[in-house]
């Protein structure tokens, strides 16, 4: 979901196309980098996205309505795990959500 930028640094350009479950990419929000500026244009696309940040998973929002999407905002990635690091714990909130998010409405995995 990215055009290669860098090599060596592994550094690609996110693309501004559509993006949905089931291959939604992941991005974790320990792991940005944001100058004082793409941090405004965060906050005018959350406005712009108008969900409710406390119903649903903020990396998705930022995935779907401000990466691949909001055209104010140019979006880098990296793809190795060189200069970040996310681990997930058995206390971790992320694993209850991720679980809720892989859940059907019957409670049954959804099939990808």
């Amino acid at each position: 979901m990215g055009v290669k930028i860098d090599d060596t640094l592994g550094l690609l350009r996110v693309t501004k196309e559509p993006v949905k479950d089931p291959k939604m990419p992941n991005v974790w929000l320990s792991s940005y980098l944001i100058p004082e500026g793409g941090a405004a244009k965060m906050l005018r696309c959350f406005q712009r996205a108008n969900q409710n940040l406390a119903e649903v998973v903020i990396d998705r929002v930022v995935v779907q309505e401000c990466l691949h999407k909001d055209e104010d905002i140019s979006a880098f990635v990296v793809d190795h795990h060189r200069f970040f690091g996310h681990l997930e714990t058995g206390g971790d909130a992320r694993a209850k959500y991720n679980d809720v998010l892989d859940k059907g409405q019957d409670g049954d995995k959804r099939k990808a």
